[in-house]
Parts: C-alpha cells; sequence; structure tokens
C-alpha cells in the first residue's frame, strides 16, 4: 500500500517508537461492524461485541448488506467500531446534563445522528445538519430508515448555529478532515492527502468550532472528533481554539484498559486517539469539551403546540400519542415530537429545514396516502395495520420495485414485512398492485445471480 511519503515522515516522528508496527497494521484488512438498532432488533448475542459501545458487533466477513432487507428496514447500520465511541462519551455526558436539545453540526451519512438518537427519550430532540445538497438525502434516508421521529434535518452555515444564543445542551462535531484515519480501507483518501490539505481542513475545522460557540448552553458539551491521527487537526487544534479565549474544561473519559484506546493529554487538553496497532478499529479521534460561564443559558420560550391529526392514531401505538404530533410540511404530514414542535418558531428564524421528523404521508382527494417513512416509524403499532410477511427473494423483488403476486391480499394499503419487520408498503388491487417504495432507495445490482 502507498502512502504519501509526507504522511509517513510526519508519523515516523509522532510515534517514533510504534511506527513499524503502525505501517503494518495498515496494511492489514479493515474491520466490518455494525450497530443494532435498540427500537427494532434484539442484540446479537452471538457476535463479538465492539466493547466501547452498547449495541455495536464486529462481523467475522463482510456480508453483501444489500442483499439483507432488515438493513433496508432500519434493523442496523453498517458504522465504523472506533466512530461508536461515542457511545462511552453519551454514556458519560447524560449523568450530567438532560440532552434536551442536541445538534449534530456535520451529520451525514448519519451514523453519529442514528447513535445519538438511540440516547434520546421521546421528549428529547436532534437537530442533523448536513450543508451539501446530495450528503443532506442521504442523510434523511438514514434516519428515516432508523425510524425514531425525534430529529429535524437542516442545512445550513455554523453561523446560524452560533446565532442561536446557549440553545443546545450538546454540540457534535464530526469535522471534515483530512482523512488519515480512512487510508486502510479508502484509496481515493490517500490519493488526496497533501499537506496544503491537512492545513486547509485545520482552517475550516476552526471556522466550525468558532462560529457553534455562542449556540452551546453554558455548561454544555462539545464533543469534537476526526478521523485523523494529524495533531494539527485534533489536540493541537484545540489548544488553539482555547488560546483564543474560548473557555472550556477538557473532560476525562474513564477507559478500560482492555480496550487499548491511547489517552492524549497535551497542554491540558484531553484526547482519545484510535491507532490502527492498537485498536480493531479505524483511525479515530474524539475529545470532550464542557463549556465554562457564570451566566444562566437564555430562555427559550415555546410556541404553541399544532393539534394532532386524527390520521396518528390510525398507525401509531397508543402509548406514544401524548408525546407526539403531526405537522404539515412541504405537502406532506410529518411524525415529530411535540417539544420540537414547540420550538419551532424559535427554530425557523436561524434554520433552512428539510425534514421534520418521520414522514408519515399526505391526503388526497380526502384520502390518507401513507409515506414509506411511516412504514419504518418505530413507534408503529403492527396490530392496527394490514400487514403481510414475506421471503426474502420477495422482499428484494420489492426494494427492486417489481412486482410479485399479491392475488390473497385485501384491497388495501398493505405493509409488507420480512423476520416481522416492516419493510415498505404497496397499494393493493384488483388484480395488481403498486409499489411505494421510493424510487431512488431502488436495488439496482443483479442481486438474483448473487442469491443462487
Amino acid at each position: 500500500m502507498n502512502f504519501p511519503s509526507a504522511f509517513i515522515d510526519r508519523i515516523k516522528l509522532q510515534f517514533p517508537e510504534a511506527h513499524t508496527d503502525f505501517f503494518e497494521a495498515l496494511e492489514g484488512e479493515a474491520h466490518t461492524s455494525i450497530r443494532v438498532n435498540k427500537r427494532k432488533s434484539a442484540s446479537q448475542s452471538t457476535m463479538q461485541p465492539v466493547p466501547w459501545s452498547l449495541r455495536g458487533f464486529y462481523l467475522p466477513i463482510r456480508p453483501q448488506f444489500t442483499l439483507d432487507p432488515t438493513f433496508h428496514a432500519g434493523a442496523y447500520y453498517v458504522q465504523e467500531a472506533s466512530s461508536m465511541f461515542l457511545d462511552t462519551v453519551l454514556e458519560y455526558i447524560k449523568k450530567d446534563v438532560s440532552l434536551d436539545r442536541v445538534l449534530d453540526m456535520c451529520a451525514a451519512p448519519g451514523g453519529k445522528s442514528t447513535l445519538i438518537l438511540d440516547h434520546l427519550n421521546e421528549n428529547q430532540f436532534l437537530i442533523a445538519n448536513e450543508i451539501v445538497d446530495n450528503r443532506n438525502a442521504i442523510l434523511r434516508e438514514n434516519l428515516t430508515k432508523w425510524g425514531f421521529p425525534n430529529f429535524a434535518v437542516t442545512q445550513n452555515d455554523a453561523k446560524h448555529f452560533g446565532q442561536m444564543t446557549d440553545y443546545f445542551d450538546a454540540i457534535f462535531v464530526d469535522a471534515p478532515c483530512s482523512g488519515e484515519g480512512l487510508f486502510r480501507k479508502d484509496e481515493k483518501a490517500r490519493a488526496e492527502w497533501t499537506p496544503e490539505n491537512v492545513q486547509k481542513c485545520s482552517i475550516r475545522q476552526m471556522d466550525i468550532l468558532e462560529n457553534i460557540w455562542e449556540g452551546l448552553n453554558p455548561n454544555g458539551y462539545l464533543v469534537y472528533s476526526t478521523c485523523t491521527y494529524n495533531p494539527e487537526e485534533n489536540e493541537v487544534l484545540l489548544r488553539r481554539f482555547r488560546d483564543k479565549g474560548y473557555e472550556f474544561e477538557s473532560i476525562e473519559i474513564a477507559l478500560n484498559p482492555s480496550w487499548n484506546i491511547t489517552k492524549i493529554e497535551q497542554n491540558n487538553i484531553k484526547g482519545y486517539a484510535f491507532l490502527p496497532h492498537k485498536t480493531k478499529g479505524e483511525g479515530f479521534f474524539c475529545s470532550v469539551l464542557k463549556k465554562k460561564s457564570s451566566d444562566e443559558p437564555k430562555t427559550w420560550t415555546p410556541a404553541r403546540i399544532i393539534e394532532k391529526k386524527e390520521c396518528l392514531s390510525h398507525y401509531i401505538a397508543s402509548k406514544y400519542l401524548q408525546d407526539y404530533t403531526a405537522f404539515a410540511f412541504q405537502e406532506s404530514l410529518n411524525l415529530v415530537c411535540k417539544n420540537l414542535l414547540a420550538e419551532l418558531g424559535n427554530l425557523r428564524k436561524h434554520l433552512y429545514f428539510k425534514q421534520f421528523g418521520i414522514l408519515m404521508g399526505s391526503e388526497m382527494k380526502g384520502k390518507f396516502i401513507p409515506d414509506h417513512g411511516l412504514a419504518l416509524c418505530s413507534l408503529l403499532d403492527l396490530d392496527k395495520i394490514v400487514s403481510y410477511e414475506v421471503s426474502q427473494y420477495q422482499a428484494l423483488q420489492y426494494l427492486s420495485k417489481e412486482v410479485f403476486d399479491t392475488a390473497t391480499l385485501p384491497k388495501d394499503y398493505v405493509l409488507l414485512t420480512h423476520k416481522a419487520l416492516p419493510i415498505g408498503w404497496i397499494k393493493n388491487m384488483e388484480g395488481r398492485h403498486n409499489n411505494l417504495y421510493p424510487k431512488n432507495w431502488r436495488i439496482l445490482m443483479d442481486w438474483k445471480s448473487r442469491l443462487q
């Protein structure tokens, strides 16, 4: 494997006694890991757990995930094991502050956002932001598949969040970086790396931190992470951020020695590094900052809550109805938690929204047409819905937007399930059916030959 010469030289200086082991590890195979959706699937106890994650598991080999309908149903997320360290970080933060309002600043493709959602209750919410349009679409797809509606997706610059003074209890910044931690599995990351690009990334990272800082509550937490080994983008950057006058405490997170995570501490900046020759995962850096302030946080006045739509009770489990409502946005009804909707007046003053919670569907000629998002919602009451269990083959037909025999099914909207997990709707009619799976999500590969 070829590495940029300047990268090699720096690693030799950075790890003078371990650089040989470092490069040998990068020549090895990348590990495959998944994180199980706690609201849709039980933990897979037969798999090797990711030790710093609540529901993360290593796979012995990388399967063809496209052939697994439960993957499309949001039963799990394919996520790099090192980045699941946020599970440990969130467990620490939750003991000190209530995560009522959380921001994931650079959220696409959605791994960290879905992990954060697993730590929120029905009254808390996440703002997941992504500025790049095509990545924003991927983020919305993955959050929809995860199925927990306590989120909104925005497409804003960091400065817009900084204008929301003292708003967020926690902000997560997985900063755009030089990508050194991906060198083992991403040839493009190696090809694009240059010292000049490292400096550009460092400038951009500082700009993000400075712009969002005012949006964090006094005594709130900012979790900064990258997928690079470079100190200029990690601990050195955070030291420079502090030296500019931003006051925070660098938090120490308790580590199990068996995890082999490398603790970094320089100039009172604490960080946690995942190195390829020590931990089972790709390169990752994380640091937890607690904002210092003697000021009381600004008070935000909630808006009037819009009344619940009647269609909610036809699909959502009764125990959730007190905490959720339906909100009309962009010609669709959206399932959102009431606390998020109560903040809508404040949020819309500063942010450009792409999606609120889970898309439920739309009304046409007095009839409700369910959206695919509703099928994947983790709050569904399947006893209220006409459903039909399909085989793997039929599920893949559906996910490819093919048609199959549904002659025995009632003439209605029917929710297809596989292994008891909803995968989507069909509209069954006399002698035919309409496949309502989103066209831009459909499987394009020749899956039939791969099943043989």
